[in-house]
């Protein structure tokens, strides 16, 4: 058995996916009962999982978590300059 090893970025994906189950959920749920309305559905689930994936960045101890993890390389906004 010859696995193929996920890329940094399906790694990173994976993650995020699973940050934001619970919307997807939601989208899913309500697309099957009102398909006509889908367009609008779809960028409030896309600004919902912005806020919520910025959100949770912030949150994450230490700060950029999510990305160290994948090994990316983060600088907290307040050391910008």
């Amino acid at each position: 058995m010859n696995e193929r090893v996920p890329t940094r970025v399906e790694l990173l994906e994976a993650d995020i996916d699973v940050r934001l189950a619970g919307e997807w959920d939601q989208l899913f749920s309500v697309l099957s009962i009102l398909p006509s309305q889908f367009i609008p559905m779809v960028a409030a689930a896309m600004r919902s999982a912005y806020v919520r994936g910025y959100g949770d960045a912030f949150q994450d101890v230490p700060k950029g978590r999510l990305y160290s993890d994948h090994g990316y390389p983060f600088t907290p906004p307040e050391a910008r300059s």
